[in-house]
C-alpha cells in the first residue's frame, strides 16, 4: 500500500538501472531541479502524446495535466 505525504500525493517505489538513475539525478541538480519533478514532468509528457485534439500539438502537457512544461 502506497504512503500517504500530503492531499493527493503518494510516494510509489519503481526499480531503475542504477546508472539511468545516477545520471537523471545528476542532470536534475544540475538544472536545479529534483529528480522527483522530472519524473512527475517526464509521466505527465507520457501521457500527454496520446491526448491531442483535433488540430492540437503534441505535448501539450499544460492543459492535459497542469504541469507546467520545462
Amino acid at each position: 500500500m502506497p504512503n500517504r505525504r500530503a492531499q493527493g500525493i503518494v510516494v510509489r517505489s519503481y526499480s531503475v538501472d542504477e546508472e539511468l538513475h545516477a545520471a537523471a539525478a545528476a542532470k536534475a541538480a544540475a538544472e536545479g531541479r529534483t529528480l522527483t519533478e522530472v519524473i512527475r514532468q517526464a509521466l505527465a509528457h507520457y501521457l500527454a502524446e496520446d491526448r491531442v485534439e483535433p488540430g492540437g500539438e503534441p505535448g501539450q502537457v499544460e492543459r492535459v495535466t497542469g504541469i507546467e512544461p520545462a
